[in-house]
C-alpha cells in the first residue's frame, strides 16, 4: 500500500516534518498486511503526535459559551434581541424591532479583530435550534466592515421547532476590506413574527483554513466535518495539529479499515435502534410507539412512571458487569428524572440498579450509560433493561413523552473476560461516541471498532482525572467553627461552609459570627451560598421570589467582605427544573442532598452542575452500614477517578438530632480517606476547587 503524502491535509510546515520520518511510518504501514492491528494503530498514533505540535485556534471567542455571567463574555446582540445564558448556551431573542434576530461578538474581542483578508477560506460551524415555528432560516452572515464586499450567509433554510442543526459550510472571502463582521442569526418573515421567538445557539467554531494548512491545501467541507467528529461535541477551542494531522493519517487509511469482521462484543438488546417497537413491552400508565429510528413513551395518567422494558439474553449471573447506554429525551418540564432501570427477569434482587438524570430539559437530548455490578446471588433469570420517565403523581405523567433512541447493553465480562471488563463507564462512553452513528446491532464491525478504538486514543490527551473529595456543612453553624474547623485544620483537610443570610453575624450564638468567619476564610476555608431565608425553593410562587434568594446572599457576602458566593447547596434539597434554570443564572453550580445520576460520586465527562450529587454524613455512631456505605462510596470515587462531595449540618460529640453528625465518625471518615489522601490516589479540595478541577479538565 502506498499512502498519499500529498492529499492528507495538513500545512506545509507540519508536512515537511513528517516527509522528514514518512519513509518509516510507510514501512511500518505496508508491514502490517490486511488486518491492522490495534496496538500498531496507537504505536502510529504516538509517531503522528509526536511529529506535530503547532496549535489551531477558533477565531471565536468564548464559543461554548461558558465564560464570564452567563457565559455572555465576549457576545453582544444588535437592536431587536436580547440574549441570555443558559446552561452554556446562548438563548437570543427577538422583541419585534426587527425581523431578524441577531449576535455578534463584541468589539475587540475574537471574531471582531479578524481581518478580512481576500481569498482566504473560512470553515465555519456553529449548533442551533429554533425554539418557536415561524423562522425561515437560521445560520450565519458575514463580510467586510469597510469594504462590505460578498455578503456570505451559512444558512439552514426553514428550520423546525424545536430540531437540532448542526450548521456548518467552507466560504472564500471575496470583495471585502477591513475587519470580519460575522452574525448568529435567525431570519422572519417580519418583525413581528420576530417577537418574542428565540433561538438556541452553541459551540460556535470558526477556522482561517487557508492560514492553518496553506493556500491551496484547504480540506472541503466534506472533509472537514469528518476531522471535527474526531473532537468531543463537535468543537475546540484550541487543538494541537497532531490531532487533526491523526484525522488526515486516517482519511488516507479509510477504505482498507472498512472491515466487515464481527467482534466479540454484543449488543444483547433486540431492536435498539427502533425501526419498530417490536421487542419492546409497556407497564401500565404507558403506551409505546416507534418512527424515525426513536420510541415514543406516553403516559396515560393511571401511574406516575411511564416505562417500557425488554428481558435481554444476558444471563443474571453473579460477578457479570453490564454496560448499558441510551439517548434519551423529554418534552415536558414535570418529568422529576429519566433514563435507565435495570433488574433481574426472575426473582427479585436487591441490586436494582438505576442510571437516570435528574430534572431533565425539556427537548433537550441527553446521553445516560452506567455499568451494572451483578453482586447479589438471589436474582435470576435474565437482566431486564427499563426505560424509564418519573413524575410527581399519574397526573403529571399524562400525555407527556419520553424519547429514547440507540439502545446498547453489552455485558462487558463476557466480551473482555472476568477481571479484565472496562470499569470506568466514561472511556467506554467516548469509545461509543466514536463508533459510527454512536450504535451498533449485534456486534460491531472490526474496521469501524479500529477507527473508534484509534480516535478514542488520540482524544484521551487532555490532562488526567484526579479523584476529589469535598468535605462539605450546610446552614453555618457554630460548630463549623468550634469543632469541625480545628479538626480538619489538624488532619489537614480542607472545607466549605454553605451560608444563609438570615443567621450570619446575628444574635442566635447557634451560628457563625463575622469574625469567625474572616477567621477561617484567611486560613483557606470556602465559604459559599445557601440562600437567604432557607426555605423550600419550589414552594415560591414567583420567578422573582427565588432570584431574591439569590441576590440578597450575595449582598450579604458583599458585607462580610467575601468573595462573590459561586457555588450553592439548596436548602432541604428542595429544587425542580425552574430553580435549576434560575440559579444557574446565579451560580457556576447548584448542590443537591442526594444521587442525582445513580451514583454517589461526580463525573468528570458529564458533571450534573445543575444537582451536583452529594452524600450525606450525618451519621451517628450506631449507624454502621450508613458509615460502610460512605467507605464504599470512597472507595468508587478513587477507583474510578470521580469527584465526591460529602456534607452534613452540625458536629457533636452526641448527636441529638437527625440533622447532625457524630464528631467520632466524622473523624473516621476523614482518617479513611486520608489512607488514599497521603498515598497521593485521592485529592480535598473545597466546592470551589472540585468546580474548577472538572471544568479545567472539560476545556
Amino acid at each position: 500500500m502506498k499512502l498519499n503524502r500529498t492529499e492528507v491535509i495538513w500545512d506545509r510546515t507540519t508536512r515537511n516534518e513528517l516527509n522528514e520520518n514518512w519513509d518509516t511510518i510507510e514501512d511500518e504501514v505496508n508491514g502490517l498486511g490486511e488486518n491492522v492491528s490495534v496496538e500498531v494503530l496507537n504505536r502510529l498514533t504516538d509517531r503522528i503526535k509526536d511529529l506535530a505540535d503547532t496549535a489551531m485556534v477558533n477565531e471565536a471567542l468564548n464559543g461554548d459559551f461558558s465564560e464570564g455571567t452567563e457565559g455572555l463574555f465576549a457576545w453582544a446582540a444588535y437592536s431587536g434581541t436580547s440574549i441570555r445564558g443558559q446552561n452554556g448556551k446562548l438563548i437570543m431573542t427577538g422583541d419585534g424591532a426587527n425581523r431578524q434576530v441577531r449576535v455578534r461578538q463584541s468589539n475587540g474581542y475574537g471574531l471582531s479583530e479578524m481581518s478580512y483578508t481576500e481569498g482566504h477560506k473560512l470553515y465555519i460551524q456553529g449548533d442551533f435550534k429554533v425554539l418557536a415555528s415561524g423562522s425561515t432560516g437560521v445560520g450565519f452572515e458575514f463580510y467586510g466592515s469597510e469594504v462590505t464586499g460578498t455578503i456570505h450567509s451559512v444558512v439552514q433554510n426553514v428550520p423546525e421547532a424545536n430540531k437540532d442543526y448542526k450548521v456548518s459550510d467552507i466560504v472564500e472571502l471575496k470583495g471585502g476590506a477591513g475587519k470580519m463582521i460575522i452574525q448568529i442569526k435567525t431570519f422572519f418573515a417580519s418583525a413581528p413574527e420576530a417577537n418574542g421567538k428565540s433561538t438556541e445557539v452553541d459551540k460556535i467554531l470558526v477556522l482561517d483554513l487557508t492560514k492553518i494548512f496553506g493556500a491551496g491545501n484547504e480540506p472541503s467541507n466534506e472533509e472537514m466535518d469528518y476531522l471535527m467528529s474526531y473532537y468531543d461535541y463537535n468543537w475546540f477551542d484550541m487543538a494541537g495539529a497532531g490531532k487533526m494531522a491523526l484525522a488526515g493519517f486516517k482519511l488516507s487509511m479509510e477504505n482498507r479499515s472498512q472491515d466487515d469482521t464481527e467482534l466479540n462484543i454484543i449488543n444483547d438488546v433486540q431492536n435498539g435502534n427502533f425501526e419498530t417497537a417490536n421487542s419492546w413491552l409497556a407497564l401500565s400508565g404507558t403506551t409505546i410507539s416507534a418512527s424515525d429510528n426513536a420510541l415514543y413513551l406516553i403516559g396515560t395518567g393511571s401511574n406516575n412512571l411511564v416505562r417500557a422494558y425488554q428481558i435481554t439474553d444476558i444471563p443474571y449471573r453473579l460477578g457479570d458487569k453490564i454496560y448499558v447506554r441510551g439517548e434519551f429525551e423529554v418534552d415536558n418540564d414535570e418529568c422529576k428524572m429519566a433514563g435507565f432501570y435495570l433488574r433481574s427477569s426472575g426473582v427479585a434482587a436487591t441490586n436494582e440498579t438505576f442510571f437516570r438524570k435528574t430534572a431533565p430539559r425539556r427537548n433537550e437530548l441527553f446521553e445516560m450509560s452506567g455499568i451494572m455490578d451483578v453482586w447479589d446471588g438471589d436474582g435470576a433469570g435474565s437482566i431486564s433493561v427499563y426505560l424509564r420517565a418519573d413524575y410527581t403523581d399519574s397526573a403529571s405523567a399524562r400525555d407527556n413523552k419520553l424519547s429514547v433512541r440507540k439502545v446498547i447493553a453489552v455485558n462487558l465480562t463476557e466480551a473482555f473476560g472476568a477481571g479484565n471488563e472496562p470499569t470506568d463507564r466514561e472511556e467506554f462512553d467516548k469509545l461509543i461516541r466514536r463508533y459510527p452513528d454512536r450504535f451498533f446491532d449485534y456486534k460491531p464491525k472490526s474496521g469501524k471498532w479500529q477507527i473508534a478504538l484509534t480516535n478514542y486514543q488520540v482524544s484521551n490527551l487532555r490532562k488526567p482525572k484526579v479523584p476529589l473529595i469535598a468535605f462539605t456543612i450546610d446552614d453555618g453553624n457554630l460548630t463549623d467553627y468550634i469543632t469541625a474547623y480545628p479538626l480538619f485544620n489538624q488532619k489537614g483537610i480542607k472545607g466549605t461552609s454553605y451560608l444563609v443570610n438570615k443567621w450570619v453575624d446575628s444574635n442566635d450564638n447557634r451560628f457563625l459570627n463575622r469574625d469567625m468567619i474572616h477567621e477561617m476564610y484567611e486560613n483557606g476555608w470556602d465559604f459559599q451560598c445557601h440562600t437567604a431565608n432557607h426555605n423550600h425553593f419550589t414552594d415560591y410562587a414567583t420567578d422573582q421570589e427565588i432570584r431574591n434568594e439569590f441576590i440578597i446572599n450575595n449582598q450579604s457576602f458583599a458585607d462580610l467582605s467575601l468573595p462573590h458566593p459561586e457555588h450553592h447547596a439548596y436548602p432541604f434539597g428542595d429544587y425542580n427544573r425552574r430553580v435549576i434554570d434560575i440559579g444557574l443564572q446565579y451560580r457556576k453550580s447548584l448542590r443537591a442532598t442526594g444521587m442525582t445520576s445513580g451514583i454517589g460520586y461526580n463525573e468528570y465527562d458529564r458533571p450534573n452542575y445543575g444537582a451536583l450529587n452529594a452524600r450525606s454524613i450525618d451519621i451517628g455512631a450506631s449507624e454502621i452500614s450508613r458509615l460502610t456505605e460512605i467507605k464504599n462510596v470512597i472507595d468508587e470515587t478513587v477507583k474510578n477517578n470521580g469527584a465526591l462531595i460529602l456534607y452534613m449540618h452540625q458536629v457533636k460529640d452526641n448527636p441529638d438530632d437527625q440533622y447532625q453528625a457524630q464528631l467520632s465518625v466524622v473523624t473516621e471518615i476523614i482518617d479513611y480517606a486520608l489512607t488514599y489522601i497521603n498515598s497521593g490516589k485521592l485529592q480535598s479540595v473545597t466546592h470551589s476547587e472540585l468546580f474548577e478541577t472538572i471544568n479545567n479538565y472539560q476545556i
